[in-house]
Formats: C-alpha cells, sequence, structure tokens
C-alpha cells in the first residue's frame, strides 16, 4: 500500500437490512471497504441482518428511510446531510429508489460524490427517474445498464457495470462449517433420501415463485418423494400457500420464512431453482455457486451474464413451469452432469465473481466520480492505480471494417479502465476516431506482406515497445503479428507477454502460424478457434473465444422512423415499401451473386420491395449486369461504401447476409442490436450468435432458394419479423456487447501480466 495514500469514508444507504439481494451486497460492500481500511457506515431501517453487520465491526445508524412519502423523504435527507456532515462523508451511495430519493436531496451541495446501484429493472415514471441522478450509476447486469438508457434515458457516460460478488474465503469458509445437510433436513421434516429443490429470495412477483410451485407439481409426477424447500419472506407468503395447496403439494413444500444460515440450507438442497420473472444480478445464485448446488434458472436479467447455458446451469425461459421442472429434474436425476455444472459454475465464480473484484471496481469507480467532483484527490488506499498496464494494440489499418471496429472498441474500453493503449498501424480514416478518444496512434507501414518490408519494421516496432515502456503487445492480423513476434525476440531482460486475435479462418501455410505462437490467442468466435485448432494445433488452453461485441447504445430506437423517413426521401424509397439490405463488400465470397438471383424470385411474390447492397468492390459491374439480366435493376440499387452504416441498418425491414464463409461479422451484430430481422447464411460463426427460428433465419450457404423463401417468409409474416428482431436485440444485450468483449480480453491480459 503506498505510505501517502488516504481512506474513505463511504455511506451506504438502502431502506432495510431483512434478508434478500440488495441487502446482502451492501453488507459485501461495507464489510470489504472496512476491511480494506476505508471507514464505512450503513444508515438503514435495520432488520434480522443488522447483528451480522455490527458483528463486521462496520457501523449502523437507524434511520426509517424506508419510507416512501414526500415528507418522510424530505425529513430523512436533511438527516442523513447532517451526518454527512459530521463525519466528513467522501461517497453517498444509494440502493433502492427512497435512499436515492434521501440521498440526492441530501448530497445537494455537498462535496460527496452520490453514487447509485441499480440492482433491478425499474418501472419508468417519476419515482424511478432519480436512478439517473448519480454522480455515477453501478449496474449489476449489462442488462439493467441497457434498461436504465433505454427506458429511463440515463446518460451511459455515467454508467458502469459491476458484477456483484462474493467473499470466496467466507463462502468456503461457511461451507466447511455449515450443519450436516442430515441435521438441517431433520430439523425440517425432510427425510435424508428425498430429492430436494430449492431457492432463496423475497416472496414478490418479481422472483415468480408461483411458477416455482407449479414446476414443482410437474416434477412430483415424475418423482413423488421431492420436497422444494423456499426461504425468505414477503407480500406474497399467504398467496403462495395457499397455491401451494390449490396445488396439492402444500404437505411437501417448506417455507422457512427468513433465515440466515443460508449455507447451512444450501447443504439440505439437491438443485437450486431461480424462477424469477425479472432479476438483477441476483446474490442467491453466487451463494449456490459457491456452495457448488447446481443451478436450474430462468434466463432473465442478469442471469444469463453469470451462467452459461448447459455448461454453468440449465436456464429456461421465464413462466414456463414445465421446462423449470425439466432442468430440475435432470439436474436431480443425472448427479454426473449436475456435479459437472455445479464444478463449473463454481470456477466461473472464482474468475469473474469475487467480492474483490466487485469492491476493485466500485473503488474504482468511487475515485473517478470524486476526481471529477473535486479535481485531484490523491492516491487512494487500494484503488486502482493511476496507470495500468501500457498497450500496444497493432493492426495492418484503420480503415472502415470489422478488425478496425474491433481494435478501436477494444481500445477505448481499455482505456475506461485504466489502461494506456496505443495503437499502431499504416493508419486511415478512423484514426480520427482515436484521436477523439485521446488515444495515441503511431503510422507505420504494418501492412505489407512482403518479407523485406516485413524485416524492416522489427527495429521501429521494437523501439517503440522499448521507448513506450510496453508491457503487453496485441496484434490483430498476421503482417503485425510477425513483426511483433520478431521485434519481442529482441526486447532485452524484459519479459512482454504477446496476444493474437483471429479475426477470420486464415489459409494453412507457414504465414499463419505465427498466430498461434503467442503466449495467448484470442477467436472472435468458436467457428475460428476450432479451425485454428485443427490446422495449427496449439495448445486448446492457448486459445480462447471472446465473441466480437457492439454497444447496445448505437441504437435509439426513438430516432427510427425520423432516420427511415430521411432515408427513404433520400433514395426516393416509396413509404409502403418493403426495404431488403445488405451489407458487405461486392466479393465473390460474400454471396452478392447469390441474393441478386434471390431477389427475382422475392420480387414475384413481393413486387413492393426494394434491395440495397451496401458495399465496394470488384464484383460491381458484374453485379448490375445480372440484376439487368434479371429485370430487378429497378429494385436492386447498390449504394457503394457509406460511412452512414448504422444510421443506414434503420432503413432496412429485412437484413440478409449471403457469405460463403465468415468469422463473426460486427454487422450481423449490428443488425441485431437495431432490431432487424434477419435472413443469413448459415457459416462460420454466424450460428454462435443466431439460431433458427428463435432471433433469425439461417439458409445454406449457395441455396438461392432457401434465401428466397427466408425473405418472403419474414416479408409475409411481420409478427415473426418482429419477434425474432427483438430476440436478436436481446441476444446482443446478453451475450454480444462490447463491454463483454473487452471484460474477457482484460481477463486473458491480467492471467499473462499476473
Amino acid at each position: 500500500m503506498r505510505d501517502n495514500a488516504r481512506f474513505l469514508k463511504i455511506m451506504y444507504l438502502l431502506p432495510e437490512l431483512n434478508v434478500g439481494g440488495v441487502e446482502t451486497h451492501v453488507l459485501a460492500m461495507s464489510e470489504g471497504m472496512r476491511k480494506a481500511g476505508h471507514e464505512a457506515i450503513v444508515v438503514s431501517n435495520g432488520g434480522a441482518l443488522l447483528p451480522r453487520l455490527e458483528a463486521s465491526c462496520v457501523r449502523h445508524i437507524t434511520l426509517p428511510i424506508h419510507k416512501k412519502s414526500p415528507a418522510a423523504v424530505r425529513k430523512m435527507a436533511g438527516a442523513v446531510r447532517a451526518i454527512a456532515l459530521e463525519e466528513g462523508v467522501d461517497i453517498v451511495h444509494a440502493h433502492s429508489r427512497v435512499p436515492a430519493w434521501v440521498a440526492h436531496f441530501a448530497s445537494k451541495g455537498l462535496r460527496s460524490a452520490f453514487i447509485i446501484t441499480a440492482h433491478g429493472q425499474y418501472a419508468p415514471h417519476l419515482g424511478s427517474s432519480v436512478m439517473t441522478k448519480g454522480d455515477r450509476i453501478i449496474c449489476v447486469s449489462e442488462v439493467i445498464r441497457e434498461h436504465m438508457r433505454e427506458r429511463l434515458g440515463a446518460d451511459s457516460a455515467k454508467m458502469r457495470v459491476v458484477y456483484n460478488g462474493i467473499d470466496i474465503e467466507a463462502a468456503e469458509s461457511s461451507v466447511m462449517n455449515r450443519r450436516p445437510g442430515s441435521e438441517v433436513r431433520a430439523e425440517l421434516g425432510i427425510p435424508e433420501s428425498a430429492p430436494v429443490i430449492g431457492s432463496v429470495g423475497r416472496l414478490t412477483v418479481a422472483k415468480g415463485f408461483k411458477f416455482l410451485l407449479e414446476a414443482f407439481r410437474r416434477l412430483r409426477e415424475r418423482m413423488p418423494e421431492a420436497r422444494a424447500l423456499i426461504v425468505g419472506d414477503g407480500p406474497m407468503n399467504k398467496e403462495l400457500s395457499q397455491l401451494a395447496a390449490e396445488l396439492g403439494v402444500a404437505d411437501r413444500v417448506i417455507f422457512t420464512g427468513v433465515r440466515t444460515d443460508i449455507y447451512d440450507l444450501l447443504g439440505a438442497m439437491d438443485a437450486y431453482v431461480v424462477s424469477s420473472v425479472f432479476e438483477g444480478f441476483p446474490m442467491g445464485c453466487l451463494e449456490a455457486m459457491a456452495a457448488r448446488v447446481p443451478i436450474a434458472a430462468t434466463n432473465v436479467g442478469g442471469i444469463p451474464e453469470m451462467l452459461e447455458d448447459g455448461r454453468a446451469a440449465l436456464l429456461v425461459e421465464p413462466k414456463n413451469p414445465e421446462a423449470l421442472a425439466e432442468a430440475a429434474r435432470r439436474l436431480l436425476e443425472d448427479r454426473r452432469f449436475a456435479d459437472g455444472v455445479a464444478s463449473e459454475a463454481r470456477e466461473d465464480l472464482e474468475n469473474k465473481f469475487s467480492q474483490r473484484k466487485m469492491l476493485d471496481d466500485a473503488l474504482g469507480i468511487y475515485c473517478d466520480a470524486l476526481r471529477e467532483k473535486r479535481g485531484y484527490v490523491g492516491p487512494v488506499a487500494g484503488a486502482p492505480t493511476a496507470e495500468k498496464p501500457r498497450v500496444l494494440l497493432t493492426l495492418p489499418e484503420l480503415r472502415v471494417g470489422g478488425v478496425e471496429t474491433h481494435v478501436i472498441d477494444l481500445a477505448v474500453g481499455l482505456k475506461e479502465k485504466g489502461y494506456i493503449p496505443l495503437v499502431v498501424s499504416f493508419g486511415g480514416k478512423l484514426v480520427e476516431k482515436l484521436e477523439a478518444a485521446g488515444i495515441e496512434h503511431v503510422k507505420m507501414p504494418v501492412h505489407v506482406k512482403s518479407p523485406i518490408p516485413i524485416f524492416k519494421m522489427v527495429g521501429p516496432m521494437r523501439q517503440i515497445i522499448e521507448d513506450r515502456r510496453i508491457e503487453l503487445v496485441h496484434a490483430h492480423s498476421r503482417v503485425p503479428a510477425w513483426i511483433c513476434s520478431l521485434a519481442l525476440r529482441g526486447s532485452g531482460s524484459r519479459r512482454i507477454p504477446f496476444v493474437t486475435t483471429c479475426h477470420s479462418t486464415y489459409s494453412v501455410h507457414a504465414g499463419s502460424r505465427v498466430m498461434v505462437g503467442s503466449d495467448a490467442m484470442l477467436a472472435v468466435s468458436e467457428y475460428v478457434r476450432r479451425h485454428m485448432l485443427e490446422h495449427f494445433g496449439p495448445n486448446p488452453d492457448d486459445i480462447r473465444t471472446v465473441h466480437n461485441g457492439v454497444s447496445p447504445d448505437i441504437y435509439d430506437e426513438s430516432r427510427e422512423e425520423e432516420i427511415r423517413n430521411r432515408y427513404r426521401a433520400e433514395l426516393g424509397i416509396s413509404p409502403s415499401s418493403k426495404v431488403v439490405g445488405m451489407v458487405a463488400s461486392l466479393t465473390p465470397r460474400k454471396g452478392y451473386h447469390h441474393l441478386v438471383s434471390a431477389s427475382a424470385a422475392v420480387l414475384r411474390e413481393n413486387p413492393d420491395t426494394v434491395f440495397l447492397g451496401v458495399g465496394g468492390g470488384p464484383q460491381l459491374e458484374e453485379l448490375e449486369k445480372q440484376a439487368r439480366e434479371l429485370g430487378v435493376s429497378e429494385r436492386f440499387r447498390f449504394l457503394g461504401v457509406r460511412n452512414d452504416v448504422r444510421d443506414l441498418l434503420c432503413l432496412f425491414d429485412i437484413f440478409t447476409l449471403a457469405s460463403a464463409s465468415e468469422g463473426l461479422p460486427y454487422v450481423i451484430l449490428e443488425a441485431m442490436c437495431m432490431k432487424r430481422a434477419i435472413v443469413t447464411t448459415d457459416v462460420g460463426g454466424i450460428p454462435e450468435a443466431l439460431e433458427h427460428g428463435n432471433n433469425g433465419l439461417l439458409v445454406k450457404p449457395g441455396d438461392v432458394s432457401q434465401l428466397a423463401d427466408g425473405i418472403n417468409r419474414l416479408l409475409a409474416d411481420e409478427a415473426l419479423a418482429r419477434r425474432i428482431a427483438a430476440a436478436a436485440r436481446q441476444t446482443v444485450i446478453n451475450f454480444f456487447t462490447v463491454n463483454r468483449m473487452v471484460d474477457k480480453t482484460e481477463e486473458t491480459y491480467r492471467k499473462l501480466l499476473a
């Protein structure tokens, strides 16, 4: 720890300290900050968890900040303001809406930074508007972040995602020292041999316990001796007890009420079941992961960000008791599978969801907010150092394309995390994006493929690495990888980690082998990863899939109609016409000739359709000739290279891609993010993002008939088009965000730099 580092005084506000995810989260935050040397003060109306808080030597002040009336909020704001002034509080951190209103009024004019954590999805009304008013807004999942931006209008620049985390060592100790499961079962009247599912949470509509009871009824048809353990209390307690009786399972369901011995109860469960309709990032799942209890859950909120379906849990659609019962049954009957799922979840917990990472991320946000509020605040104990590693990112050029977008997004994301990125390329029009983000670019001819220019660049690259004290090198594409690989061989006594990213499948020859000669290799899709393993044979542990990602913020639905009208006027497209668009270079691999052929079949059924091809390339004249010969030239227009592709996507009713091969194209993710109905070929990494019939339609490459049928199907069935478009956007939010891409890349960096 730095000798001159200061400690912060942090005030946490929440309604009460009863058993629940928010309460457990605040306990973990306050206890962790105290252990790090900071002073934590918790303000609430008290509750069952207060003794635990006091036992951890965290100070608690009891105030009725759970009362929702405006008069009560104003009164509590005055009381909290007085405490903040008297104590010299640096951070006022509110959890839940009423405490947020209290903190909002209390912190006005103070030098304290006002932080809000959004734990769930809030209804868009005046009472929820306070959740957008913090100096920083912490969201417990990407889904919550997107909800805050899209539904409440929160400023993206203020929001940060910090996943909930638990103290791994403390959890392990609790598991080791818990009472035997047989003893807990005996106390609850559960036979030792009975299969038991369990769930922990407040008994509210959002938690979906009525669906859990219905699922349990179905489960008992297959497993008559099964028991269900429901831990928690809430407004639906009586209603759920009545429902259990109506379903004929009351004698097999145990409602424990509020309990603090959660790990004892987890030890009595064979499977942990989450039936939520809405969720943030449930602490109960993290505790089950720590206890190695296999999980079946609904795929809502941040749960898919926490648990990978089929590997670390079984996930099902919400409000589907039959699917939930089947998932629970599989975990109960197939113990080998269940144990494997639980082990994978436990490993993910250690790698991604530790309390230490949560505290580090939160402390970094506190420091950012204080610097913005006060200017320089000096070093803070335990906070990330002012300078994280200096990372060199290199690629051939910075023209418009997927690799270029990936590197720019990565550089910006790393800078936001405190890294110092330096980008080396031959330049291009996208350099201005880097400069606008305050990221340095060095122009070097690292794009020329012949051996002599490659060897000429080795010395200058080595000089940059040494002069800038680069601590990690990350190459995108083969020529820059060769230059960096050779430069690092002469980098002196320093051991500098070298990372490569494969953005597509490379032809099998010696020139491509450099991509697997790094300390770690990343692939933008599982398809690319398998290709590299099959043809170049690196150690499977040295190559990891990190999918491309886009920001959900690129799509603003409120602007869509205005943008569509503008482009229809500009391009002379009738308001009644449907628009089918493809964005790709005009090269044989992209399959434009198949789309032109398919357009003839589509226009026979849907004559008021316009096809737009966006991109440049050597096939333009050939494709225009093909369109004329098929008699579709008036309905198939080639727009050339455009700088406004994202806006132009708003014009498309259907986005299509007819490629013969792909990695994981950014334009697919952008179209998904922007709620476009998609028909695409089933190639490369595309099936990793799109599931046929769920969030897109997939067709065989080169099959013109299938391509035309898919487009016609979506033109004829608008309800289907809307459904798969909405599902596509949700898939991006859950699995393909730029933040997720940056986080997974940083995980690799951390391992190499450790």
